[in-house]
């Protein structure tokens, strides 16, 4: 071979390996090793560079938020129950070429925000934003009339996506609050109410029956749905990471 054709073949040989290394450079990374991966949903994670930054960000928030919940032993074990559920559903309703409604990459970010927005301070009352993977719950401060404005909503991340909204209000402060529902919701409602009431470092949801009514669903859920549970705090990111988390367990 002539030297020119030898100089030809090496760089194109060159060209290729820069974007080979590129190609690899974009390529998911997540928490886990993708030759590894077995399930379809972990090979789709690992096809799509997007899922992979969430699956790794997921693996830090995780473990830090466990830890900011550390003094409160049924919010540590709320948590690793919604992470269960979380994997459980991602798992069971990833199941490709079949089409249908179930968004992987909203249901994953869905989880990363609950995880991330779990504050380092243990909150006093009820007042403020909380949230499950599937729904927020705010309770604002009195108005002049003494009434605490209260909206909380959800929507289940599988491929029926069932939705609830309540919006109502309530009066009074301390650790509980019954809520009903506000102007022309309160109609719409039919008697129906909500139960708030704080456990711990959650706020815990139930919903309450009008007197005498045994059956049927709650008139502000879909069928099957559900605004009932715990809902953990949410506050604004701290700057640091590691913000209430005992020393030698942050991951940053």
């Amino acid at each position: 071979m002539r030297k020119a054709q030898v100089h030809a073949a090496c760089q194109a040989l060159a060209a290729l390996t820069i974007l080979w290394v590129g190609t690899q450079t974009s390529l998911a990374a997540p928490s886990f090793d993708c030759r590894k991966a077995k399930t379809a949903v972990e090979k789709e994670i690992c096809a799509k560079k997007r899922l992979g930054d969430i699956d790794r960000a997921m693996a830090k928030a995780y473990p830090n938020a466990l830890a900011r919940l550390g003094e409160d032993p049924k919010a540590v074990a709320a948590l690793k129950t919604s992470q269960r559920l979380f994997l459980t559903t991602r798992n069971v309703q990833f199941v490709p070429h079949l089409g249908g409604d179930y968004d992987l990459e909203q249901h994953m970010a869905a989880q990363l925000d609950l995880l991330r927005s779990i504050g380092p301070d243990p909150r006093k009352g009820l007042e403020g934003e909380w949230k499950t993977t599937e729904g927020t719950l705010f309770i604002g401060r009195p108005a002049s009339s003494g009434l605490r404005p209260v909206n909380i909503s959800s929507r289940t991340h599988d491929s029926k996506q069932w939705t609830c909204e309540f919006l109502g209000e309530a009066r009074g402060d301390g650790d509980t609050l019954v809520v009903e529902g506000r102007d022309k919701y309160r109609k719409d409602y039919a008697g129906w109410r909500l139960k708030i009431s704080r456990d711990g470092r959650m706020a815990t949801v139930e919903t309450v029956r009008p007197e005498g009514l045994e059956r049927g669903g709650a008139p502000f859920c879909g069928m099957n749905g559900s605004l009932a549970g715990d809902y953990f705090p949410a506050d604004e990111l701290p700057d640091n990471p590691c913000a209430g988390i005992p020393a030698g367990q942050c991951r940053e």
